[in-house]
């Protein structure tokens, strides 16, 4: 093979590997998208393990489901990420979402969506995520053979708050994780909006988990088998972690 063909190849498999991850960055609420990391605590940069040689980025997965990074993603949980993130207003049993970040065009990456919510003791912008999560949506295979997102690879995904949350200051988390049948190298994208719930409230939110701590890489639901990898049959597919609050 030519050098300049041989390199032309590994530089389109390069940018591919590059251009397919990912970050939740933008929040959508009121039927407005709001501006990238107004709502939603920055990530810091990090390199990509399988392509050390790209220069650092924030839209990076994350594979140690250990680390407290799994909170909020990687140092969001941080006091200067908290304090320099504003706030959103979200009215319960109201649609919100989040958009990804440039260059993925979409979610195409296969695997579920889950969203939590954690009420702050106090100041959302000063709450680190150490306490409890409960989750209120989760987003599992549509078919024998489409997970949620990579059939259709939407830019976005859409949840309702539920209608009975009590009212007070959250952080929101979304996830979208790529299961895998290789141990250890599940690639998570996972965001939290600081957001203000307001509503009538009276429901009692639960069961709860905990970041990290609720996954495990053992999960079936993580390390996947291969009709599960080749995506032959994912009717047998569980989402990890607890069942969704409905409120």
């Amino acid at each position: 093979m030519k050098p300049s063909l041989l390199l032309t190849i590994s530089l389109s498999l390069l940018l591919d590997s590059v251009s397919a991850h990912y970050a939740f960055s933008k929040f959508l609420v009121n039927n407005t998208e709001t501006a990238q990391w107004q709502y939603v605590r920055n990530l810091s940069l990090s390199r990509d393990p399988h392509n050390p040689a790209v220069e650092p980025l924030n839209y990076n997965p994350m594979f140690n489901l250990e680390s407290v990074d799994m909170r909020c993603g990687r140092d969001a949980w941080k006091p200067e990420r908290g304090a320099t993130t504003k706030v959103a207003t979200v009215i319960a049993g109201e649609k919100v979402g989040f958009r990804i970040e440039y260059p993925a065009v979409g979610i195409f990456h296969d695997g579920p969506g889950t969203a939590y919510l954690s009420k702050a003791p106090g100041n959302v912008k000063e709450y680190p995520g150490d306490g409890n999560w409960f989750k209120i949506h989760e987003a599992g295979p549509i078919s024998k053979t489409c997970w949620p997102f990579s059939c259709d690879v939407p830019a976005e995904y859409n949840f309702t708050i539920p209608r009975k949350t009590p009212p007070g200051q959250y952080l929101l988390r979304v996830e979208q994780f790529w299961p895998r049948v290789m141990f250890n190298e599940s690639q998570f994208y996972v965001s939290c909006a600081q957001i203000d719930v307001v509503g009538p409230g009276g429901g009692k939110p639960g069961p709860f988990a905990k970041f990290p701590g609720v996954y495990d890489n053992y999960d079936p639901g993580v390390w996947v088998d291969d009709s599960i990898n080749m995506k032959r049959d994912l009717s047998s597919y569980k989402v990890p972690g607890p069942a969704p609050w409905k409120g």
